[in-house]
């Protein structure tokens, strides 16, 4: 191979550490295009993936979500939130086990995500096990919903904990329920965030700052 890209600077780094001289970041566009209601109209937690597999990251996020954070956050909240999970599941999976539990609303696929974005208050990504950057960030990002999420995606991504997304100091579901609580309940902070990730995707996930990097590949390989 004369050139490879990664979609990060952690994955490109393995690269370059495995011998690949030629080695760059190509990421994602994703422009933003926040939904508009305001915070106090806001209500629960959302959810967006896809579970094609029983070994899914996916459905292990919501098994971990269902048996430690939730627990953890009926100790911090008298009402938490309800989490609404959004998103295809392949049709030899059953998510039964996560019916009839309270706090949990299974919605399955819909046709257009955008109004879900605007209902909910804040998105969370309980992702345990991942490699590459997880786009699912990067689209509520864009629709201006702000995010919870391990440490595991922060690193993926390269944003700053605490400016770009809310990410707990530690990887336990206590302090991933605590996370939840203290931006689901803090308006200036829950805008700081939303602004900054805004920024952010613009910054370095645009149409423009994508193309350049490919015409910079390009130019290097064709030297």
């Amino acid at each position: 191979c004369r050139h490879v890209t990664a979609v990060n600077e952690a994955e490109a780094a393995l690269l370059r550490a495995a011998g690949l001289p030629g080695v760059a970041v190509l990421g994602t566009i994703r422009a933003p295009d926040p939904t508009p209601r305001p915070f106090a109209a806001r209500a629960g937690l959302l959810f967006v993936a896809s579970i094609h597999r029983e070994d899914s990251p996916n459905l292990d996020s919501l098994r971990w979500y269902r048996d430690e954070i939730l627990p953890a956050l009926r100790r911090i909240m008298d009402e938490p939130p309800t989490l609404s999970f959004v998103g295809y599941t392949a049709p030899d999976l059953d998510l039964a086990e996560f019916r009839g539990i309270p706090g949990i609303e299974l919605r399955g696929t819909v046709a257009e995500l955008r109004p879900a974005y605007d209902e909910h208050r804040l998105f969370i990504a309980p992702t345990r096990f991942a490699a590459g950057t997880p786009y699912k960030v990067y689209e509520t990002a864009s629709f201006g919903l702000p995010c919870v999420a391990t440490p595991l995606l922060c690193r993926q991504l390269g944003w700053t904990p605490g400016k770009d997304i809310a990410t707990p100091a530690t990887a336990d579901a206590a302090a991933f329920a605590a996370e939840i609580a203290s931006l689901y309940r803090d308006e200036t902070r829950w805008t700081a965030l939303r602004d900054s990730a805004l920024r952010r995707l613009a910054a370095e996930n645009g149409r423009g700052p994508f193309e350049a990097t490919v015409r910079r590949i390009l130019d290097a390989i064709s030297a």
